[in-house]
Parts: structure tokens; C-alpha cells; sequence
């Protein structure tokens, strides 16, 4: 039997270029089989919990929230885009920072023009690396 692709692929055996294949297809479909992590306001909402629990007494925790503080307000981060004056008075929202001190996912309490907008401008900004991640920051957005 000729395998026309074979060609491309000098020196490989036909049956080898066929295995390769099947087997990325298989791990391709298992991978797309993965849970996708659950980011509900009430599951991050309690992680967050645990974690302020478990460090809350840990020197490093004080003195990264510190910092992290001291970097949101010296850069204005939460000031951008006009948010705190659209909608309502008190939004909710959890940031989940990884270790490189990026905020990969902002979890909303709900889903406001005032949230959403707190949640661009948070999304992707690098901070001051956590002692430990992925780290967890309830914010209570008021005007």
C-alpha cells in the first residue's frame, strides 16, 4: 500500500507517521476533556476565605498586601476607566493573581456595568509577586 503523505517525510515509516497522528488526536480529545475550573463567585469566595485563614498571620502576607496596596494606589490601577461612578454603590469582585503577580481572572458577584468595568481594568495588570498562588483578593468596589 502507498501513503501519498509519506512522501513529505522521508526516512519515516508510514505507519509511524499514522501512529503520531492517531496518538495526537487522542491527546487532544482528552485534554478537551477536562473540567474547566470552576470560577463561581461562591467557590472563589470561599478559597478566599481559606486562604486569609490559613496566612492572615503570616508575615509575608502583611507585607505583600502591603505592597500590593502601595503599587494599586501609587499606579492608580483602580481609578482607570471612570468605574467607581457608574451603577451602583457596592460591587464585589475576588482577583485571582498567579505566581508572576498577574491577575489572570476576575470573578464578579454579579455582572453590572460598574463590575465589568473593575474587571478590564484589573484583568492582565502585574503586581508585586504573592508569597503563595494562586492568591485571592475580595475587593468591595464603593463610591
Amino acid at each position: 500500500m502507498t501513503y501519498p503523505f509519506a512522501a513529505d517525510y522521508p526516512g519515516l515509516h508510514p505507519l509511524t507517521l499514522i501512529s503520531t497522528g492517531l496518538l495526537g488526536l487522542l491527546l487532544t480529545g482528552c485534554a478537551s476533556k477536562l473540567p474547566a475550573p470552576d470560577y463561581s463567585f461562591e467557590t472563589v469566595d470561599r478559597l478566599a476565605d481559606q486562604q486569609w485563614a490559613e496566612y492572615k498571620d503570616d508575615d509575608r502576607h502583611s507585607a505583600f498586601n502591603t505592597d500590593w496596596l502601595l503599587f494599586n494606589n501609587a499606579n492608580g490601577i483602580d481609578q482607570k476607566n471612570g468605574c467607581y461612578v457608574l451603577g451602583s454603590d457596592v460591587e464585589d469582585l475576588i482577583l485571582i493573581q498567579n505566581s508572576e503577580g498577574v491577575i489572570q481572572h476576575v470573578v464578579l458577584k454579579r455582572s453590572t456595568p460598574k463590575s465589568e468595568c473593575f474587571k478590564e481594568v484589573f484583568l492582565g495588570v502585574r503586581y508585586p509577586a504573592p508569597p503563595v498562588a494562586p492568591y485571592y483578593h475580595f475587593m468591595r468596589m464603593q463610591n
